[in-house]
């Protein structure tokens, strides 16, 4: 059996919350598969009384950026992090 497509939804620290993690597929054919399945993942959290889904969208992440913007509102600003190393 093959994963076409996966997204994690998870716990949140508020009871009232889910979030959105890590998405993605085993092909840029099977985008259309992420978006099914995060629907099939909302669905489920409305049917278990959640009220807010939270996501973290990387611009690096390709299937997660392409997943944020087939959402029906605008999204959130945006924070900028950077990432320090030491040598």
């Amino acid at each position: 059996m093959d994963i076409l497509a996966y997204s994690f939804l998870h716990e949140s620290n508020k009871d009232t919350s889910l979030e959105l993690g890590w998405c993605g597929c085993k092909n840029k054919q099977d985008k259309k598969l992420l978006q099914t399945l995060v629907l099939k993942q909302v669905v489920f959290a409305v049917e278990q009384d959640f009220q807010f889904i939270e996501g973290e969208f990387d611009t690096t992440d390709e299937y997660a950026m392409e997943l944020l913007i087939s959402f029906p509102f605008e999204p959130s600003p945006t924070w900028t992090t950077y990432q320090s190393t030491v040598l």
